[in-house]
């Protein structure tokens, strides 16, 4: 990512040189030696082995290295990757599975306030839904919908463009006091820089500015990095204050054929019609409908198209059958009745299911025929169907019928779907359902009689801004965490500390000072301010402005140095990678190990320190995984 001004230290492949929060030093030479294997010269190798002096040094190195180790700098690299795998995990989760995000997912109500059945017809990812509210929760009052919103807005909008101006400003402070080192920077980006705490549009405007015209940094990818991260600060609050809201919690209704609105929760999917129910002491023209499962008889969660059907999963998959065993006791059928409300039992559909795959459909046979245990006389029942999905064809005979007449299946198709409204004995087709539903905001009563009705609100946000803001971030994360690495080695590489960086007054001793030796004609302490501006702009083009404090100008370079802190352990930080790996296809024993070998191979400073601290967290590793094993009864 760097310039070829750039270059890399020649001690970068050392392990010394890599992990700036990590003591590390370097492994010794290996000793050669010449063995002649024999019987004497396995037990002096054997002894070697096993020497208690040997076992006490490598114990006293790793006390040393455990005190010596930075826990509090590996606890915040810790927090890093957990912050940076939880994103990846939530942006993953938001691609693969979108809609089971949505506000919509069991609801007729789309988010862009359109009636739809089907819940899939939303698309998530449309930009038509940019900056409405896909991804909401909750039965809100309007006074705490708004308090949500407010404390988002001034906690993660004002605090997070906080911290963010924060961060990013103490590490590119840090990356630019590198870089000057040996290339200068213009009056105007040193004040940016290290002058200001946080970005401003006219200093983020100067710095692109300057970058392009004048003198920039070392690497053309940071100059940009630095002034998208300038704008990503100063857009922050608006960012997070766009991607969140509250609206009106909405219900499904359909406008019935008297001009009445009717709940689509009141309404039924039509499996049959028996059209002479008359013959079973029924009504004629009797729609049996769908058995709604007993966990749920809401219609509003029932249309969901997963599937690829026009029916839900909690209707009939879930009902209630009678158990053959309970039929001749009339004390468990009537405790099953009340367990099982009757719009949830099956009785009814399995027996037309039953009956029409053993006489069929429409009544086209001339012979006796039985429905629910009653003789019938010729001709069978009158009986046809709608549109049966493919999930209950199993279930629900007729899917694929075909009609003795027309040799044609006539209940597949889905437009044929019907929905009865069985408080007004009406059916209503699908496309009469499509054109008259829509979505109305619902309202509750209060707790008193006397409170007023009141629509009720739910807060969330824009499915669209909010993955993209996760993006955002995960792309700040990870560039940051890069330029602060390039810096804290660099200034490790050259014997400096961050204190050596001209920040707050001393920078500005270091500004002035460059001034006057720039303009050592003009008198630069009489000038006023704009004089003084007009000087810098015309005489000097913005100014020049370097430390050369350091011997070498030199950039670490991070990728040999972190392939030489690598390749110094490879076979450690392999063991605790087939731990993991292990543990995930094999044993979960293994998931306890994993970390104890990664920990070792971090903390350790030679081999027989990693040995003995790999022995130890292991130990301790084992007992706590069989103490969580033992109580959890596994």
């Amino acid at each position: 990512m760097d310039s070829t001004k750039s270059t890399t230290y020649d001690g970068a492949s050392s392990t010394y040189s890599f992990a700036p929060l990590l003591v590390e030093d370097a492994n010794p030479p290996k000793k050669k030696r010449n063995l002649v294997w024999s019987t004497q010269a396995s037990r002096w190798w054997w002894r070697r082995r096993w020497d208690r002096q040997d076992w006490k040094k490598a114990g006293l190195a790793a006390l040393q290295d455990l005190k010596a180790f930075r826990w509090l700098a590996f606890l915040g690299w810790l927090f890093l990757l957990g912050w940076i795998a939880g994103l990846v995990f939530l942006l993953v989760m938001l691609a693969s599975n979108p809609t089971s995000f949505s506000v919509s997912k069991k609801s007729a109500c789309q988010p862009d306030g359109s009636f739809n059945l089907f819940t899939k017809g939303y698309n998530m990812w449309d930009i038509s839904g940019f900056f409405q509210i896909t991804v909401a929760w909750g039965t809100l009052t309007f006074a705490n919908a708004k308090l949500i919103d407010v404390v988002w807005d001034v906690v993660f909008g004002r605090g997070g463009q906080a911290l963010l101006a924060w961060i990013s400003w103490s590490v590119f402070s840090d990356y630019v006091a590198a870089s000057i080192q040996g290339s200068p920077v213009t009056y105007e980006t040193f004040r940016t820089i290290f002058l200001q705490e946080t970005p401003t549009l006219y200093s983020t405007w100067c710095l692109a500015r300057d970058f392009v015209r004048s003198h920039g940094l070392r690497s053309r990818v940071v100059m940009v990095y630095v002034v998208c991260v300038a704008v990503f600060i100063l857009a922050f609050p608006t960012l997070g204050s766009a991607m969140s809201g509250y609206q009106t919690n909405s219900g499904a209704f359909v406008r019935g054929y008297g001009g009445e609105l009717i709940k689509y929760s009141d309404f039924d999917f039509v499996a049959y019609v028996i059209h002479d129910g008359w013959r079973v002491n029924l009504t004629g023209d009797f729609a049996v409908t769908y058995a709604k499962s007993s966990y749920s008889s809401n219609t509003e969660q029932l249309v969901n198209d997963r599937y690829g059907s026009y029916l839900p999963g909690n209707y009939y998959s879930f009902c209630a059958a009678l158990p053959t065993s309970y039929q001749d006791d009339e004390d468990l059928i009537k405790e099953w009745e009340d367990d099982n409300p009757e719009n949830s039992r099956c009785s009814v559909q399995l027996g037309v299911s039953s009956y029409t795959k053993e006489y069929g459909f429409f009544g086209l046979e001339q012979k006796k025929s039985t429905f629910m245990n009653q003789t019938l006389d010729a001709p069978v029942l009158n009986i046809s169907a709608f549109y049966i999905p493919e999930q209950y064809g199993d279930d629900l005979f007729g899917r694929n019928w075909t009609d003795p007449r027309t040799q044609q299946s006539p209940f597949l198709d889905k437009e044929a779907l019907r929905l009865a409204y069985l408080k007004g004995n009406e059916t209503y087709d699908l496309r009469y359902v499509k054109s008259n539903g829509s979505c109305q905001p619902v309202v509750e009563m209060g707790a008193d009689l006397n409170d007023s009705v009141r629509e009720t609100y739910q807060w969330g946000f824009s499915f669209v801004q909010l993955f993209v803001m996760m993006i955002l971030l995960l792309l700040w994360t990870v560039g940051t965490t890069w330029v602060w690495l390039k810096a804290s080695m660099t200034f490790n590489l050259r014997g400096l500390r961050r204190s050596d960086k001209p920040k707050g007054f001393k920078g500005v001793l270091e500004l002035a000072a460059a001034i006057r030796r720039e303009l050592p004609d003009s008198s630069p302490d009489e000038l006023n301010r704009k004089e003084l501006a007009k000087e810098i702009n015309k005489k000097l083009r913005g100014g020049s402005i370097e430390l050369r404090d350091a011997e070498s100008p030199a950039m670490y370079g991070l990728a040999r140095g972190f392939w030489g802190w690598l390749k110094g352990r490879i076979w450690w930080h392999a063991s605790w990678m087939a731990a993991m790996l292990m543990g995930i296809f094999l044993h979960l024993y293994f998931l306890a190990i994993f970390p104890c070998l990664f920990v070792a191979s971090i903390v350790g400073r030679t081999h027989s320190s990693r040995a003995i601290l790999s022995l130890g967290f292991i130990l301790i590793g084992t007992a706590i995984f069989v103490a969580i094993v033992t109580t959890a009864g596994v």
